[in-house]
C-alpha cells in the first residue's frame, strides 16, 4: 500500500518474538484438547476412527467451543441425532455474549 505508514496507525502493535510461541503452545493445547474430548466421543459410540461428524459433536456438546458452533453444518448436527433448533439456539446465544461482550468493550473505553 502506497502512503501507508505503520507508525500512524493506532491499531498496529509490535508482537515481542516470545509471543508467537506463546500462540503455537496454545493453539497445540486446543487442538489436543478437542481431539481427547473427540476420541471420547468417538469411542463412546464404538467407533475405532475418528470422523469429522466426532468433532462436530464435541463442538456442539461442549460450552468451552461454543465459538465454534458456527462452522458445524446443519446437516452434521441432524447426523449426530441433534436438532436445527438446539445449532440455533447456540448461535443466539453466542451472537448475544458478543454483543455484551462488545458493550463492555465499549464502556470501558470511555
Amino acid at each position: 500500500m502506497s502512503g501507508y505508514n505503520r507508525r500512524e496507525d493506532e491499531d498496529v502493535r509490535m508482537v515481542s518474538t516470545e509471543a508467537p510461541i506463546l500462540f503455537k503452545k496454545a493453539c497445540e493445547l486446543f487442538i489436543l484438547e478437542l481431539t481427547i474430548r473427540s476420541w471420547l466421543h468417538a469411542e463412546e459410540n464404538k467407533w475405532q476412527t475418528l470422523q469429522k461428524n466426532h468433532i462436530a459433536a464435541e463442538i456442539t456438546r461442549t460450552d468451552i467451543f461454543d465459538f465454534l458452533v458456527d462452522i458445524v453444518s446443519r446437516d452434521e448436527v441432524a447426523a449426530l441425532g441433534g436438532t436445527v433448533a438446539h445449532l440455533e439456539l447456540m448461535t443466539r446465544l453466542r451472537s448475544l455474549r458478543n454483543t455484551r461482550e462488545n458493550s463492555s468493550r465499549e464502556d470501558r473505553r470511555k
